[in-house]
C-alpha cells in the first residue's frame, strides 16, 4: 500500500473482518490512545483493504493496555 502509511499490525480474523492496530512499548493515556486510534484509522483508510473488509476492528496496545488486559485476565482465570 502507500509508502508512508505504516500500520504495525493487520490480522485477518475472518472472510470479512480485519484486525488493524498500533503497538507501542510505553505507557499511553487514554487521549493519547484516542489520538494514536484516530490516526491509525486515518491510515487504514490510505490502503486498499478499505474496500475489502466490512468489519475491521481497532486496537491500540501499549505497555500499560497490556498490562491492564493482563491483570483483567489473571483475576478472571486464577490458578
Amino acid at each position: 500500500w502507500e509508502v508512508n502509511c505504516e500500520i504495525d499490525l493487520v490480522a485477518q480474523l475472518s472472510q470479512d473482518e480485519l484486525l488493524v492496530a498500533e503497538c507501542k512499548w510505553k505507557d499511553l493515556s487514554k487521549q493519547q490512545e484516542a489520538v494514536l486510534l484516530l490516526d491509525l484509522k486515518s491510515r487504514f483508510q490510505k490502503t486498499p483493504m478499505v474496500r475489502d473488509f466490512l468489519n475491521v476492528q481497532f486496537r491500540i496496545f501499549s505497555k500499560s493496555s497490556i498490562s491492564e488486559l493482563a491483570e483483567k485476565e489473571a483475576s478472571q482465570n486464577p490458578k
